[in-house]
C-alpha cells in the first residue's frame, strides 16, 4: 500500500536497507509506502521483488485515505535501481511517477535524476545528524 501526500505530483523514491531508519510497517498483509510531503521514504527494509496487488491511495491531511486518481492523477510509471560507489552512499531504490496527463507529458528523465540525488542528499544529512546525536562533542556535560 503507498500513502502518497495529498495534492503530490511528481516522482516519489523509496530507499532501502539503510540502517538505522525505521521498518516499512504492516497493515492488513501490505508493506505501507508513507511518503513524507517531499516524496523521499527511506527504510531499513530491503527491496522486495516479484509480483504484488500494489495499492496507491493519497493520503489526506485528516489521516483518511482516498484512492490516487480521483482528480486525475495516477500512477504513470514505476522502476528500480541501485547505485555503488562514486563517493556516493550505496543504496537500491524504487520510484514512481505520479501526475496528470499534462505532468507525465511535460518531464524527461532528468525528473527522476534529480528525485535521486534529492533522495542522496536527504540520506547523508540524515546519516549525519545520527552520528552526531551517537557522537556527542568534547564539550558535552552530563546534564544534573
Amino acid at each position: 500500500m503507498h500513502l502518497i501526500p495529498v495534492g503530490y505530483e511528481g516522482v516519489v523514491i523509496t530507499v532501502y536497507k539503510q540502517e538505522g531508519f525505521p521498518a516499512l510497517p504492516l497493515k492488513d498483509g501490505f508493506l505501507v509506502y508513507a511518503y513524507p510531503k517531499d516524496g523521499i521514504l527511506i527504510t531499513s527494509s530491503p527491496q522486495e521483488f516479484g509480483s504484488a496487488s500494489d495499492r496507491t491511495f493519497e493520503l489526506l491531511d485528516d489521516g483518511t485515505q482516498r484512492p490516487l486518481g480521483t482528480d486525475g492523477r495516477i500512477e504513470r510509471f514505476a522502476a528500480s535501481g541501485s547505485q555503488e560507489g562514486g563517493g556516493k552512499p550505496s543504496m537500491s531504490y524504487s520510484f514512481k511517477v505520479i501526475g496528470t496527463d499534462s505532468y507525465w507529458n511535460s518531464i524527461n528523465s532528468k525528473e527522476y535524476d534529480k528525485k535521486q540525488a534529492e533522495a542522496i542528499r536527504k540520506l547523508e544529512s540524515l546519516r549525519n545528524r545520527q552520528s552526531e546525536q551517537v557522537t556527542p562533542s568534547n564539550g558535552d556535560k552530563p546534564s544534573n
